[in-house]
């Protein structure tokens, strides 16, 4: 067919077998973690307190419905879902969401991940905490490298690693600010023994993190950096607004997973805010992204049609990574791919860039 999707970075015959089921599975039949001690297992799958975050995230994506338009391709029938972030070409518009410690979850961890990322074509998001040096993952090669960084208490030492990482070929910073007052208990803050021979890339085991990060040093730490700057965790407008006039190159908007705090807006309804107040005169937007749940084709329309250029995935792919390696996460990232050009093509869109906010509503459990 004129449509079926063949992205260069993506080879046939994973494609081929994935044809039976285009739609990745969003419940499993077994547990990919089941096989890891409990506390690992519990240490990547549990939110904060009871979780109630985490859950309302995907409630929330459930509750907004897609609308097709129908008979829109009988002229150029042609589905595409090549997309650009951060003004650069992917194969899809989506990216791989900063996970800590990988090598907890499978021996080859963030070195997996980034080899199916590169195959597939989309960018990957290096966690600060990755057991895997930026060095590492930058020699891969055709892979666009984003590192995540969360500002130490030491500003110097801020700049140290982010000056490492854009000089080992990273091209985007991404600033996570959504970190919980030091001082209090959440489960994802406690601590975790690393595998026999892993150890944190980048930091030592117990890092001294910033208390008193503010707007301004926002500002002088995008003023320094050498590359593009995106803010993750707002959830606010206002903070977005803030974001912008500090220089941020982007925004991901993010409540941390649900891992920060129980009773948080969820990513998408933040993402809804933040749509309509950008389309308020005088505004000024800036590029944005947006995670929290993503697992499907239509999830990543969801979030296309409120505004975001792309969204980041975590949660699926750990689970690929801890399953089979890279070997999972590429079968996991293709059938993703595959299936936001299925939701395309019923859409009624060409490509990413003519998903618009008409072709969804909320459902009779979300919003007014």
């Amino acid at each position: 067919m004129a449509n079926r999707l063949t992205p260069p970075s993506v080879r046939p015959r994973a494609l081929s077998r994935r044809r039976r089921s285009v739609v990745p599975r969003t419940t499993l039949t077994d547990d990919p973690f089941g096989h890891l001690d409990d506390h690992v297992r519990r240490y990547l799958t549990e939110g904060t307190a009871n979780g109630e975050t985490d859950r309302h995230n995907r409630r929330a994506l459930d509750a907004l419905r897609v609308v097709p338009r129908v008979l829109e391709l009988a002229a150029a029938p042609v589905v595409s879902t090549a997309a650009h972030l951060l003004g650069r070409p992917v194969a899809a518009p989506l990216a791989i969401a900063p996970m800590a410690a990988q090598r907890l979850a499978h021996p080859d961890g963030e070195l997996a991940v980034a080899r199916a990322a590169a195959r597939v074509g989309v960018p990957m998001v290096l966690s600060l905490s990755s057991t895997t040096p930026v060095e590492t993952i930058c020699d891969v090669a055709g892979l666009e490298v984003w590192f995540q960084v969360y500002p130490f208490a030491d500003a110097g030492e801020t700049d140290a690693v982010i000056s490492r990482a854009i000089a080992a070929g990273a091209s985007a910073v991404v600033l996570t600010v959504d970190l919980p007052p030091t001082g209090q208990t959440v489960a994802i803050g406690r601590a975790i023994e690393l595998p026999p021979g892993a150890g944190y890339a980048h930091h030592g085991p117990a890092p001294a993190m910033a208390t008193a990060f503010g707007w301004g040093d926002l500002a002088r730490l995008i003023a320094a950096a050498e590359v593009p700057v995106l803010v993750k965790g707002i959830t606010h407008p206002l903070d977005a607004d803030r974001a912008v006039a500090a220089g941020a190159a982007g925004v991901i908007v993010s409540n941390h997973g649900g891992r920060v705090l129980d009773g948080l807006i969820a990513a998408i309804d933040a993402l809804d805010d933040l749509d309509r107040h950008w389309r308020t005169p005088g505004t000024v937007a800036c590029p944005r992204l947006v995670d929290g749940s993503i697992r499907t084709g239509v999830d990543v329309i969801r979030a296309l049609a409120l505004g975001a250029e792309g969204v980041l995935v975590g949660r699926t792919v750990l689970q690929a990574l801890a399953r089979g390696g890279e070997e999972a996460v590429f079968d996991r990232l293709s059938a993703l791919v595959a299936d936001v050009h299925h939701t395309l093509a019923v859409l009624g869109a060409r490509s990413p860039a003519a998903v618009e906010r008409e072709h969804v509503r909320w459902g009779s459990a979300g919003r007014r």
